[in-house]
């Protein structure tokens, strides 16, 4: 023991802050590393002997100074450093009780890493952010996101320079970025319900406006027909449009969850007056000559319903449009639909590991020979069922393209998909499936049906690399490093990869 080696132990006591408590922490990671020395140690027990030590330490110094010795110290006042001499064995007493205030401070965080590394490292990245952090599954968001930030604090590379301690906090990263697409996830579900519900109203309304008008129309007049009531054009319409979008329509118009019991009241009074307007339109079909008829104003859900806004356009406005501009048709894609008709199919996952999905498809009778069948898986998402006419590639997961010809009209084709793209392990998430029939009288809509999937939390290679595989061509993940974890097929390296896809896959289904 040297009076250096004191003089710098002392020293480095002294430039301790003078605030040191559990909410002004700044200074532990030089109390650990630079006095306490156990930069590997997490530990309470040892910290206390760490500090016992260093009392006794100095005590004992004591004997290698003179009574009346002096020393030079640093103030460390706010205003600027002062330097002073004080007596040594004043000094050494000093910082002895300086240890002892700050020693409850030291222990108590250590405790505190020890305990969140623990619980930490003792739950599944699939676990709750709120159960990791010990709290109640309804507890809000604010306190949630202090307590996260609290824990962080305590885990990161200003408090500790243990790497288990910092794989701790790393993994509490990434079960905070599966919280925040839940959070992100629930608001955009709370916008759609209100904007759905404006949609509603707004739907309501124009029934109720539109019907006012409609009776006080003269019988010969050409605006006094059921077309008019429902906003659709009855110049471009076919009887079979008018079924599918009839169908949409009162689904919206229901008033089943209508939560305000006036408007509640009009959406019982417009889903009634639109049923009857659909029979009406109906029966327009063979008893008017629907050309002569004079459309009204356009109704706002048109697109809700499944209208383009040019199908209101008269026929002549749209020909003049179409000779306008004779390259559109060249642009239009493969297997663009030609018959307003959605095949029915039912689905069922028979493999909850994968994801593996059985299709049973009705044949309809009206398309002829049935040629091939387009299957497509899309890319989970959060929201509404996918309304693109033919949807991007980068937003399919799988598709198959069935070769068949299918005569019997009482037999159904069979068709499945092998996996799905995981978006949640252990928890229920809503995948969409679509079906369209070319035939030889034309091609069919695309028709999505959904499907809730609870994946099993993956367990061994062959599943890992069937999941890996959903990810294959999309955009949001690095194809590259995707196809060489594959190729290396090393479990651990593709689990890690996995889950850094599904966070990713996350993210991108917020934006879609």
């Amino acid at each position: 023991m040297s009076k250096r080696y004191i003089e710098e132990l002392l020293k480095d006591i002294n430039n301790i802050s003078q605030e040191f408590s559990s909410t002004k922490c700044e200074d532990f990671l030089f109390i650990i590393n630079n006095i306490l020395k156990m930069k590997n140690n997490i530990i309470v027990d040892h910290a206390k002997n760490r500090i016992d030590k260093i009392k006794n330490t100095l005590n004992i110094a004591k004997h290698i100074f003179n009574q009346e010795e002096y020393i030079e110290i640093n103030n460390n006042n706010t205003n600027g450093s002062d330097e002073k001499k004080v007596r040594i064995y004043d000094y050494i007493d000093e910082m002895i009780k300086k240890l002892e205030q700050i020693e409850p401070t030291i222990t108590s965080i250590i405790f505190k890493q020890n305990f969140w590394y623990k619980q930490i490292m003792n739950k599944s990245e699939y676990d709750s952010l709120n159960s990791v952090l010990n709290l109640d599954i309804d507890a809000p968001n604010e306190k949630t996101e202090e307590t996260y930030d609290e824990v962080i604090n305590l885990l990161g590379n200003k408090m500790t320079t243990n790497k288990d301690i910092l794989g701790a906090k790393n993994k509490l990263e990434r079960i905070k970025i599966s919280y925040d697409a839940e959070i992100q996830r629930k608001q955009q579900q709370e916008m759609e319900m209100l904007k759905k519900l404006e949609d509603k109203r707004k739907a309501v309304q124009f029934i109720i406006d539109r019907y006012d008008e409609y009776t006080w129309f003269d019988k010969n007049s050409p605006k006094k027909h059921s077309f008019y009531i429902l906003g659709i054009n009855p110049r471009n319409i076919t009887e079979d449009q008018l079924k599918y979008f009839g169908k949409r329509l009162k689904h919206i118009l229901h008033p089943d969850k209508e939560p305000n019991p006036e408007w509640k009241q009009k959406a019982e009074s417009a889903f009634k007056e639109a049923s009857l307007a659909i029979l009406g339109c109906q029966k327009e079909f063979r008893t008017k000559i629907l050309k002569t008829l004079e459309p009204g104003p356009s109704a706002p859900y048109l697109s809700l319903i499944g209208i383009e806004n040019n199908s209101q356009i008269p026929e002549s406005q749209q020909n003049s449009q179409q000779n306008s501009s004779p390259s559109s048709n060249t642009t239009l894609p493969q297997y663009y639909p030609t018959h307003a008709y959605y095949p029915k199919f039912d689905l069922k996952c028979v493999d909850q590991k994968i994801g593996t999905i059985l299709i049973d498809i009705k044949c309809p009778v009206q398309l002829g020979v049935i040629k091939k069948v387009i299957v497509y898986a899309h890319r989970p998402i959060y929201g509404t069922e996918p309304i693109s006419l033919i949807p991007e590639d980068i937003y399919i997961s799988c598709k198959n393209e069935i070769d068949v010809n299918i005569k019997n009209f009482n037999q159904n084709i069979e068709a499945r998909i092998d996996y799905v793209q995981p978006l949640e392990i252990a928890t229920s998430t809503k995948y969409y499936i679509g079906i369209q029939l070319i035939a030889e009288r034309g091609t069919t809509m695309i028709n999505w049906n959904s499907i809730n999937i609870t994946l099993h939390k993956f367990s061994n290679k062959n599943i890992i690399k069937k999941l890996l595989l959903s990810f294959k061509n999309a955009s949001f993940i690095n194809q590259p490093q995707l196809n060489v974890i594959l190729s290396n097929e090393n479990k651990d390296d593709m689990t890690t990869f996995l889950n850094d896809c599904i966070a990713k896959a996350k993210s991108w289904a917020q934006t879609v």
